[in-house]
């Protein structure tokens, strides 16, 4: 089953689960899994129309990826969430 890996920013909307396996093989998939499991994330990563907000950065397989609607996942994919972060 493909994985979803959190970074260290948003494990305290995870459970602090670093990864999870999930069943999906879209990002529409996904999307529905992030909005049922983890509420507080999907509001976070998506705006009230429920697409994802222009700053989150979505992986597979370490690349990253412009067309999530065109998203086909496989078992063996690892997504990551990425936010930027900003310091001084």
């Amino acid at each position: 089953m493909p994985i979803i890996q959190f970074p260290q920013a948003l494990l305290k909307y995870t459970q602090n689960k670093s990864s999870v396996e999930i069943s999906c093989h879209s990002f529409f998939e996904i999307s529905n899994y992030l909005k049922t499991s983890y509420p507080e994330l999907y509001q976070l990563l998506f705006n009230q129309h429920g697409t994802l907000h222009s700053f989150v950065v979505i992986s597979v397989n370490a690349k990253l990826i412009r067309a999530t609607d065109q998203l086909t996942l496989t078992d063996q994919d690892v997504i990551g969430i990425m936010l930027p972060l900003a310091g001084g």
